[in-house]
């Protein structure tokens, strides 16, 4: 069995957190971009 670290937990935790931010964050306004530039029929 591999033995985690409190530390290393959180760590791992946070990684993936602003990962799924930095996603989230460059995703969102793509969308809101293409909502406002394409005809809502086309969606």
């Amino acid at each position: 069995m591999l033995i985690v670290t409190e530390n290393e937990l959180l760590n791992l935790m946070n990684n993936r957190i602003v990962k799924m931010l930095k996603i989230t964050l460059c995703t969102v306004p793509l969308q809101k971009y293409a909502e406002s530039t394409l005809p809502l029929n086309l969606l």
